[in-house]
């Protein structure tokens, strides 16, 4: 699948790059000298890259998987294998995830195999084309750590289940790396995208200085180095603020992007990430779980209450309400995939794993702070206190953002649904963290069959 899945990419790659107005003769390859020959024209690749960028994966099948979703009566079928953990290596969820993140891996590969022939004529073309190339980098680290997370063991650093590593636009059988080599390979790309990024670069909609540092914090908060989780999330907490109490619901209607580090910006035409829950006719796939409104709703004044979920007026029913998109395109919200919350999170978490109790207290509180009016801050007289209060502050502040199933998966905690959410699926109430289909997602069979190279996980 993966000789096949690259000649689709590539094939991909040049649709989107002619509908950036660049020359491509042939359709199933780039030719450097027709297509690469300007500055203007790598950032229409990076351009394409973005537009081909994945947004709804992990926040599909986290919030699915896991236990923040309740199926709905009036659900067709959609999502209902994986919610019922019928996951196997012919799950259209395990071929789709597997595929898609390669096209901008792809792009951005090309760019770089053709960057030193490029015309640079200005200061200002040797500006841009740094610019350019460290969005290149970080897209590439980005992709490669979202298959980190769907379909290796990234909890530990020993696993053979990394990924394959991909840095040319060529066809390939690669291998899988083991995790920690997996690891290592993000970490590069993201530090010389750190590194060749101006500062002075900033778009909420592109990758920045600020964002690098963002998926910089992330990785290293994965990989268990939190000393490095603590240095990028401080960097980014010192120059930035939260979205306070009266303005926390204006981040879910794109009016007030304070806290934004990074978003993927959608446009009209543009799939809508609500639709996973509520379709474009108001028919319910998925609830939010009773688990994830009972959480919430311990405190009725929490400004998380109207956004994690709402109750419709018209007949009564829970539907997740961070993507209501407007009247002309329900559902349609930019995907905001780094917020500056995430960072006081991981930062709270960094500090409680490494023995600094008030300090993990002193973040945790500054959020709570800006969520919940009248807030009383609250102290950690433990190590397994302040884990387990963060856990569940980051079930409710990142809620359908991609982040519980990665969660459970970190803390090794088995999924447990309550009763009332498994009203229609009585069968499906719990899922053990040794089970393999808890620990990642399969390869796709048709990859292992195609790449002689790929090994599959354990248990599929």
């Amino acid at each position: 699948m993966m000789n096949k899945v690259f000649k689709y990419i590539i094939a991909i790659a040049g649709v989107i790059l002619t509908s950036c107005s660049l020359d491509i003769n042939q359709p199933d390859y780039i030719l450097d000298q027709d297509v690469l020959k300007t500055v203007d024209d790598a950032n229409l690749v990076i351009i394409g890259a973005y537009g081909q960028m994945p947004s709804s994966g992990p926040i599909e099948i986290s919030s699915r998987i896991a236990d923040d979703n309740r199926i709905a009566e009036s659900n067709t079928g959609q999502g209902k294998q994986i919610h019922t953990w019928g996951i196997n290596s012919g799950t259209n969820e395990a071929s789709s995830n597997w595929a898609v993140r390669f096209r901008p891996i792809l792009n951005v590969n090309k760019l770089f195999e053709s960057i030193n022939s490029l015309e640079v004529k200005t200061e200002e073309d040797e500006l841009r084309l740094k610019q350019y190339e460290a969005e290149g980098y970080a897209i590439r680290a980005y992709m490669h750590f979202e298959l980190l997370r769907l379909y290796g063991e990234f909890t530990n650093l020993n696993s053979p289940y990394g990924i394959p590593y991909i840095t040319k636009s060529g066809i390939d059988t690669p291998k899988r790396l083991n995790v920690a080599d997996s690891y290592d390979k993000i970490e590069a790309d993201l530090l010389s995208a750190l590194k060749l990024m101006p500062e002075s670069f900033g778009d909420k909609f592109r990758i920045t200085k600020d964002a690098i540092r963002a998926m910089l914090s992330r990785l290293y908060f994965y990989k268990k180095d939190y000393d490095n989780a603590i240095k990028y999330s401080s960097e980014l907490i010192s120059t930035m603020q939260l979205n306070t109490i009266g303005t926390y619901a204006n981040l879910w209607d794109d009016t007030d992007y304070t806290e934004v580090i990074f978003a993927l910006q959608k446009v009209h035409g543009d799939g809508a990430i609500g639709s996973l829950y509520t379709n474009s006719a108001g028919q319910i796939m998925f609830h939010p779980s009773y688990g994830i409104i009972n959480v919430v709703s311990q405190n009725p004044e929490d400004v998380r209450n109207g956004v994690i979920y709402k109750m419709r007026a018209e007949d009564g029913e829970f539907v997740v309400a961070k993507y209501l998109g407007t009247e002309t395109d329900p559902g349609l919200n930019n995907v905001k995939l780094f917020r500056l919350s995430e960072q006081y999170l991981i930062r709270a978490e960094s500090y409680a794993r490494t023995g600094n109790l008030v300090a993990s207290a002193s973040d945790y509180n500054k959020l709570r702070g800006n969520r919940i009016p009248g807030y009383l801050d609250e102290v950690f007289n433990s190590k397994n206190v302040a884990l387990n209060r963060i856990l569940t502050e980051r079930r409710i502040e990142l809620a359908f953002e991609g982040h519980r199933w990665f969660d459970l998966r970190r803390y090794q905690k088995d999924i447990v649904r309550l009763e009332e959410d498994v009203v229609l699926i009585p069968n499906y109430k719990e899922l053990p963290a040794t089970d393999h289909r808890f620990k990642y997602l399969p390869i796709p069979q048709d990859e292992v069959f195609a790449n002689d190279n790929m090994e599959q996980n354990n248990g599929f």
